[in-house]
């Protein structure tokens, strides 16, 4: 017969493995593509970011900026001249600098946020936790570092890949889209602990530029990293360094670069400017 079947094992179109491991071999290989691209295009944003004007990226504020009030108590003023004041004082050794707008918002979490285009917001409930001066510049310096570095515009342009790239991918499969942004998101939390650490480092420069010295640069880390505790293995899966691992890091750059730990000027929220040495 012209068609006789032939035996199974020289039968060339019949794959050896089972059809479960050949898909899962087709999505790890789709897997391992996204992400190799996902990389490349993020390292051709990170090169891209350097050269956007500051000009555009101030234009950012009025998408991403903290929402204007019609009127602020007086009280929210005084803070915002204040806290104004260190950041200029920070600023005047920034080569280059744009112009930086400050929020002083009636928070009550102990948080700073640097908006993208230039804009600091300043939660009261931070406030309420700064014992120096010294310290608030310190941390005020860590969001000049992020725009400094281009952070923003970095971490705008990553969130932008994998939507594109997932997009493509799952088409109208909004589970497969949802499980891929997922999977691309947790790829990037190393990304962003990166930043902070390097935020941290121009932090320390720019605060001893300043000052004179790095006293009160871990002041208020190591206070917050009382209450944190000690995140172990849930440090991998979070977005900034556990405060334990940044107080670490920053005594080792202080005694690497030989900086002086001075005392530092009080700050007093409802009293005076904070020229006080403590």
């Amino acid at each position: 017969m012209l068609n006789a079947p032939h035996d199974l094992e020289h039968n060339v179109n019949v794959s050896p493995r089972s059809p479960i491991s050949e898909f899962f071999l087709i999505i790890s290989g789709m897997l391992a593509v996204l992400l190799v691209v996902y990389y490349l295009l993020g390292f051709a944003v990170d090169f891209a970011a350097g050269y956007v004007p500051r000009e555009w990226e101030k234009k950012m504020n009025t998408v991403f900026g903290p929402s204007e009030s019609d009127s602020q108590p007086k009280e929210l003023i005084k803070q915002e001249e204040k806290v104004k004041r260190v950041l200029d004082k920070l600023l005047a050794n920034v080569e280059g600098h744009p112009t930086y707008d400050l929020k002083v918002a009636d928070v009550d979490m102990v948080n700073v946020i640097s908006h993208p285009g230039y804009t600091v917001e300043v939660f009261t409930g931070f406030l309420d936790n700064v014992e120096s001066e010294n310290e608030l510049a310190m941390v005020l310096a860590h969001e000049i570092g992020h725009y400094e570095h281009r952070d923003h515009t970095r971490q705008l342009g990553r969130i932008l890949i994998p939507v594109v790239l997932v997009s493509l991918l799952s088409g109208t499969d909004e589970d497969l889209a949802d499980w891929g942004s997922s999977i691309l998101g947790f790829a990037e939390l190393s990304f962003s602990r990166s930043q902070e650490h390097h935020a941290d480092a121009f932090a320390l420069k720019l605060l001893n530029k300043t000052y004179g010295h790095s006293g009160g640069a871990t002041d208020f880390f190591e206070r917050h990293q009382e209450s944190e505790g000690d995140p172990g293995f849930l440090e991998f899966f979070a977005t900034h360094p556990a405060d334990i691992d940044r107080v670490s890091k920053l005594d080792g750059q202080i005694r690497e670069n030989g900086y002086d730990v001075k005392k530092t000027l009080r700050w007093r929220r409802k009293e005076g400017t904070g020229a006080e040495e403590k």
